[in-house]
């Protein structure tokens, strides 16, 4: 049976150069695919008729860089001593399990569906076993989400050692699911012996598969800043890679990234608060290829775009040069992140032949309708409250501000994850000091 949608009457940001942006429009969806946009369409009989005047229809949001299967560390780190990110990631990793996994995962998508974020890719660094890839990957596949699992390895794995490349080729083969694909989270020079990178950079070749690598935030940051002259040099800046964060590159290795076609996710929120200030004027002028990401729910922040599009607006001011626009931050939260993963014939915009992937944002609070720049208020004022709508390749996710995933339920599943992983752990759950753990009950944040 044909399932057919009309979001009636919204100002329609399409994110396409040719079409822009049109007030008071029509969106027809078909099958999951957009069919046509435009002003005062006939609605086809039988179809589902959704009223949005007053609201914004945009594409969904497009997280290229999260941390899912952590994303239950939420309040158990606080930024000091012990209960910093990565040293409780370093005391907790070997005991999660693929179930800790599974939950932790499906909670982080559903949140990010009901805050407007369509597609993920999961920058998975622990997966232990090809059991928690399997675990992973079935939670991708009941989200509902576009996704993309970018296989890493276990947590402080050994230098000398690849990620299981035979899993990766098993999971190439077979497929994730039939909105996911697959990618390759790498550890880079800084982490990996040269044999490793060797190996890595091969099979991501060889299987025809996108690479991601963290490259630190400080420049002394030794342990996770990569050289990245020494890395075009030994032929690894390819079109194939993406960096994530690098606050710290200088002009010509922005130039550089541009010229070798490797492009940046960055999480501007995370880099102001532990890094520094990415350079995101320096990297624009370069012609680099950027993209928006939320990095770790556990950090503790929340999975919200409009946080990291705020973030982008004015950090690049504050850094100087040409003004990055609402509009530019718009962008790079959707139609950039789609070419960044190599999805912009998917999704991405709101144009005729591309996958309904869309969000509505009601704005209506706001005084939208005398709004004199949609997209200014959009970026600036609004946030994860006022998303009214989402749908994933025409699917419902949300509607009327009614998340329709079970979040609560998988929440509950995950709290109850983090008490069994902290039992297990030793640690103790009650206190309030830097070594003691209180976990809210079931249904809380």
């Amino acid at each position: 049976m044909t399932e057919v949608t009309l979001l009636r009457g919204g100002y329609v940001l399409t994110l396409d150069d040719e079409l822009g942006e049109i007030p008071d429009a029509d969106v027809l969806l078909i099958d999951g695919g957009i069919a046509e946009v435009g002003v005062d369409l006939q609605a086809p009989e039988g179809a589902d008729e959704v009223d949005c005047r007053g609201m914004l229809v945009m594409p969904g949001f497009i997280d290229t860089h999260q941390h899912l299967w952590n994303s239950f560390f939420r309040g158990l780190t606080t930024g000091v001593g012990e209960r910093a990110y990565f040293p409780v990631k370093r005391r907790l990793a070997a005991l999660v399990t693929a179930d800790d996994t599974a939950a932790a995962t499906l909670a982080a998508l559903w949140e990010s569906a009901a805050s407007g974020i369509t597609s993920v890719v999961d920058w998975h660094h622990n997966l232990r076993s090809p059991d928690y890839a399997e675990a992973t990957a079935a939670a991708h596949r009941v989200s509902g989400l576009r996704t993309r699992l970018a296989y890493g390895n276990p947590d402080a794995w050994d230098a000398t050692r690849t990620a299981d490349l035979d899993d990766l080729e098993r999971w190439a083969s077979a497929g994730v699911g039939p909105l996911s694909d697959l990618g390759l989270a790498v550890r880079g020079p800084t982490r990996s012996e040269p044999a490793v990178l060797a190996a890595e950079w091969e099979a991501a070749a060889r299987l025809g598969l996108p690479m991601t690598m963290h490259m630190g935030g400080r420049r002394s940051d030794v342990d996770r800043y990569a050289d990245l002259r020494a890395m075009d040099s030994a032929g690894l800046l390819v079109p194939a890679l993406q960096v994530v964060h690098a606050v710290d590159a200088d002009e010509e290795e922005l130039r550089l990234l541009a010229h070798r076609g490797v492009s940046i996710s960055l999480s501007p929120a995370t880099e102001l608060g532990s890094m520094g200030a990415p350079p995101i004027v320096a990297a624009l002028d370069a012609g680099v290829q950027l993209s928006l990401s939320t990095d770790s729910l556990a950090l503790p922040a929340r999975a919200d775009m409009f946080e990291q599009m705020r973030t982008v607006v004015r950090l690049g001011n504050a850094r100087g040069g040409a003004p990055v626009t609402p509009r530019t931050a718009l962008s790079l939260a959707t139609r950039e992140g789609a070419r960044d993963l190599g999805w912009d014939h998917v999704v991405g915009r709101v144009r005729p032949g591309l996958r309904a992937d869309i969000v509505v944002v009601d704005a209506r609070r706001l005084g939208f309708a005398v709004a004199l720049d949609p997209v200014l208020s959009l970026v600036m004022a609004c946030g994860v409250e006022d998303v009214h709508h989402v749908l994933v390749d025409g699917r419902w996710v949300k509607r009327g501000g009614v998340d329709l995933t079970g979040l609560d339920a998988a929440r509950a599943r995950s709290h109850a994850a983090l008490r069994a992983l902290l039992a297990r752990a030793g640690w103790a759950v009650g206190g309030t000091g830097e070594g003691d753990v209180a976990v809210a009950g079931q249904g809380t944040e």
